[in-house]
């Protein structure tokens, strides 16, 4: 997922909510420490292939869920996913903000250096022993771990913070601009917003 996934959600809804199991999750587990993930992907491959051609095959994780839906619910993820949710009990206004791009860069810039400012490098230090975890594979940790780890010194480091960061915003903006429902405006156009929210309101 990630915002535009949570977006969707609260805006459309989900397409249905995809049983869990913790006892079967367990005893999946159990399996793959006995049988090995190249068994359960196999099985996965058997019973739905269409999701097991779509996830990272070398993600236990995705392989074990893969086989859990498929177990509570003999069906494929995709049929389940093609279940259209109630419409939302509410109206959606959607405004994006957006800034000329060499000024929403520059400050872009700007908060990294603050970041620093305020700490990053003993943050970072500080979460060393933790660094395999998905949530620090992360702009703003990896590129930290990096230079903890040798591979360049801090100033290289923050420099790919910032093109990182930059090229970050850059897919985000590509992303959103997508959803015509969007009505753009610069950040201090307060007014603007304004007008347009009282519009579709009425």
């Amino acid at each position: 997922g990630g915002s535009g996934l949570y977006l969707r959600a609260l805006c459309e809804g989900l397409p249905t909510s995809l049983p869990s199991d913790a006892a079967l999750r367990e005893q999946l587990n159990r399996r793959l420490a006995d049988e090995g993930l190249p068994a359960l992907l196999a099985e996965l491959d058997k019973v739905d292939p269409a999701y097991a051609a779509t996830i990272d095959r070398h993600n236990p994780r995705r392989v074990l869920r893969g086989l859990e839906v498929w177990t509570l619910t003999q069906q494929p993820h995709a049929a389940l996913l093609q279940a259209k949710p109630p419409p939302a009990p509410f109206t959606v206004i959607k405004v994006g903000l957006e800034r000329p791009r060499e000024e929403l860069y520059q400050r872009i810039e700007a908060r990294v250096e603050e970041m620093v400012a305020m700490g990053l490098w003993k943050e970072v230090e500080g979460l060393w022993c933790h660094r395999h975890l998905p949530a620090l594979q992360t702009i703003g940790y990896r590129e930290l771990f990096g230079c903890l780890a040798g591979e360049y010194d801090q100033e290289e480091a923050i420099t790919l913070l910032k093109r990182n960061s930059r090229r970050y915003a850059k897919r985000q903006l590509t992303w959103w601009r997508r959803d015509p429902d969007i009505q753009w405006f610069h950040p201090d156009d307060k007014l603007g917003m304004q007008s347009y929210i009282t519009q579709q309101l009425t």
